[in-house]
């Protein structure tokens, strides 16, 4: 495990700065922290919920446009 640690510290520190580092940092863990939020509050919601789908977001949520998949050519 270690040569795959040294050889991603060598990679990440010789193209970014220590204050690079430490905003991605930032951003990672608070990025950590709302998805580990998000599913707590996805397994406490009740089965039936989940199981509606589309209905059972927020009105404001279903505005947002969905990626279609491509159709089979």
């Amino acid at each position: 495990m270690a040569p795959l640690v040294d050889e991603g510290h060598q990679m990440i520190a010789d193209a970014s700065t220590a204050d690079q580092i430490a905003v991605i940092t930032d951003f990672l863990q608070r990025a950590t922290e709302l998805q580990q939020r998000h599913v707590r509050q996805l397994r406490a919601r009740p089965a039936s919920a989940v199981a509606r789908g589309p209905a059972a977001r927020s009105p404001a949520s279903r505005d947002v446009p969905r990626a279609t998949p491509p159709e089979p050519t």
